[in-house]
């Protein structure tokens, strides 16, 4: 009843912030998601027009956008009738719904208060915009449950072809999915030299079918491209040290992230934060409860590895994106797991850690709502 709570609220505040901006919650990579959804039977032929602040509009291949949103949007379209951009609101809402059902499947009764994680701006950003982050931490979550319950069960018959498909459905929404291949690899031969002959084959043959899927789809990206991301002039913009630095700051505040350095609601809450945070490693740690439990373990690593992979290459190759939407897998699924680590024990002092817990993701939701917007309508069916 809890996570029904928790999902309808979240559908709500949605929904609110969505019609509350003229332009729908969509951006420059909104409209080539959009376009491609418009225009699947070009098979990423053909060259978006595309705006930047650095090179204004220009042609950017298509093939620059991985298929898959946009081919979920165009299922969405025809299932529904809807317009498309209304069918990628669907399909966010979709698999934010899917993602939920999987924290039950995972954390059964405690599933709700691990799930005030998509209280967050950045998750609350992600999901109302047209963009495909929202469906791929669905498969980000789905793959660290897996992965769970087969180090504590061992595998079923065809975890290799799950892996396969979920590592490709990972690519087809993101190419930032190869970074999970890695861990897979690293897996298999974890697994191997552990004496877990069974899983590391397992992995290892769902990566084997994975990686040819991809190999395929990337020689296919580069024939009607020229390129194996279709990528030719990329907008490359370098960031200061000072700049990677508040990058890492946005990703880890939890309700608000800072664009305005005169804002003052983002330094409250942020310092609200930070008490809660020094408060619950104080209580934890009398409590003898300041672990990562095993349940938690899958999340906490792949966000901190996705961390670390981003941040190397954009020191080595600068051409990638930066901010919050980029760590989206490392913010949203780290509060997920840091969450999964507060115990529902029946010590008073930690009763109170959790309800904090819930008041300040509350308070999130408050400060994520367009409340501009509300007051206006409001104000306009009184008056």
């Amino acid at each position: 009843m809890r996570l029904l709570l928790v999902w309808l609220a979240m559908i709500l505040c949605l929904c609110l912030r969505i019609i509350s901006q003229a332009d729908r919650y969509t951006s420059p990579d909104s409209h080539a998601y959009l376009y491609k959804a418009q225009n699947i039977t070009k098979h990423q032929r053909g060259f978006v027009t595309f705006e930047s602040k650095r090179m204004g509009r220009h042609e950017v291949p298509s093939a620059n956008w991985p298929i898959g949103y946009s081919f979920f949007i165009h299922m969405a379209n025809s299932i529904t009738g809807s317009s498309y951009l209304w069918a990628s609101k669907l399909v966010n809402f979709v698999f934010l719904s899917l993602a939920l059902a999987i924290l039950y499947r995972w954390y059964k009764q405690e599933a709700w208060f691990v799930a005030l994680a998509f209280f967050s701006y950045c998750s609350m950003e992600i999901f109302s915009h047209t963009w495909s982050e929202g469906p791929f931490l669905f498969f980000v979550i789905l793959l660290a449950y897996w992965l769970h319950k087969d180090s504590r069960r061992g595998p079923p018959r065809w975890r290799w072809a799950h892996v396969s498909l979920i590592l490709v459905g990972m690519f087809l929404l993101r190419y930032a999915g190869l970074i999970y291949f890695i861990i897979l690899g690293g897996l298999v031969i974890y697994y191997f030299l552990n004496k877990k002959q069974v899983l590391s084959r397992h992995y290892l043959l769902g990566l084997v079918v994975a990686s040819i899927a991809v190999a395929l789809y990337l020689i296919y990206n580069r024939a009607v491209s020229g390129g194996l991301f279709g990528a030719h002039h990329i907008d490359v913009s370098p960031l200061s040290l000072g700049d990677m630095l508040m990058v890492y700051m946005n990703t880890i505040t939890f309700p608000r992230i800072l664009v305005d350095l005169s804002d003052g609601i983002f330094y409250w809450v942020s310092g609200l934060q930070l008490v809660l945070v020094l408060i619950g490693a104080q209580v934890l740690y009398k409590a003898g409860e300041l672990k990562v439990p095993m349940t938690a373990k899958p999340l906490i690593g792949m966000s901190l590895f996705y961390m670390g992979i981003i941040s190397l290459l954009k020191l080595l190759i600068a051409a990638i994106d930066f901010d919050y939407r980029m760590f989206s897998p490392f913010s949203v699924v780290l509060f997920l797991g840091i969450l999964a680590s507060v115990p529902n024990s029946n010590v008073p002092r930690i009763q109170w850690l959790r309800r904090g817990i819930v008041a300040f993701a509350l308070l999130s939701l408050v400060v994520n709502l367009p409340n501009q917007y509300i007051l206006d309508w409001i104000t306009g069916l009184i008056l």
